[in-house]
C-alpha cells in the first residue's frame, strides 16, 4: 500500500510579543472551604509536577533573547466564597484584593491559577463556565501600573469540558493549556 507524502513539519512562528521566561505558579483555590475543591492537596504537586517537565520545555520555540526555562509550583491561597456563580470581575477584585493586603505579590514571571470548586460557575462577558467555555486566561491593570496575570479553570466536570475519561483529566487538560498559553501570551486581555 502506498502511503502520501508527508508535508514537513512547521513550528510555530515566533514574532516577538511578550513571553514569561521563568513562570512561577500560584493555584488560587475559590470556594467556600479549602477542601472543598476535590484535588486541593495535589495542585501544588501538579503544577510542580508540570513545571518541571519537557511540556514547558516545548515552548523553546518562543525563545529569543532569553530561554524559557522551567519555574516554579507554590503553596495555594484561597480565595473564599458562598456564592454559586462568581464573576471575572469578582475574581480581579479578589485577587486585588490579596495584592492590597500582601497575600500575594505578583511580578511578571508570576501566574495565578484560579480554580473553582464544584458547584460555582464562573461567568464572562455574560458567558457562563461549562455552557459556553471551559477556562481562559486573561491580565489586570494593578495600582502600581504593573500586570497580574491569571487563568481560570472553573470545575469541568460538564459535558463541554468532559471527554478525557475523569475530571481530573479534564482539570488537567485544561490547566495545562491555559498555563502554555498564559506562558506564551501573556498580554492578550481575555483569551479562551
Amino acid at each position: 500500500m502506498l502511503f502520501p507524502l508527508v508535508q514537513a513539519i512547521t513550528f510555530a512562528q515566533y514574532h516577538g510579543g511578550p513571553v514569561i521566561h521563568s513562570a512561577q505558579v500560584v493555584p488560587v483555590l475559590l470556594g467556600p472551604t479549602p477542601t472543598s475543591f476535590p484535588y486541593y492537596k495535589s495542585i501544588q504537586h501538579y503544577y510542580a509536577q508540570i513545571m518541571d517537565s519537557p511540556y514547558i520545555d516545548m515552548l523553546s520555540e518562543y525563545n529569543n533573547k532569553t530561554k524559557i526555562i522551567r519555574g516554579k509550583a507554590w503553596t495555594p491561597q484561597y480565595i473564599f466564597t458562598d456564592k454559586s456563580t462568581f464573576d471575572d470581575n469578582d475574581i480581579m477584585d479578589s485577587l486585588g484584593a490579596m495584592v492590597k493586603r500582601g497575600t500575594i505579590k505578583p511580578s511578571v514571571n508570576t501566574i495565578y491559577a484560579v480554580h473553582a470548586s464544584p458547584g460555582i460557575a464562573i461567568t464572562f462577558s455574560g458567558l457562563e463556565s461549562c455552557k459556553t467555555f471551559c477556562a481562559y486566561h486573561s491580565n489586570m491593570g494593578l495600582d502600581d501600573g504593573s500586570t497580574l496575570i491569571y487563568t481560570v479553570i472553573p470545575d469541568t466536570d460538564c459535558a463541554l469540558c468532559g471527554g478525557f475519561y475523569n475530571n481530573y483529566n479534564n482539570f488537567g487538560m485544561m490547566a495545562s493549556h491555559e498555563l502554555v498559553e498564559a506562558i506564551t501570551n501573556p498580554d492578550t486581555g481575555n483569551s479562551y
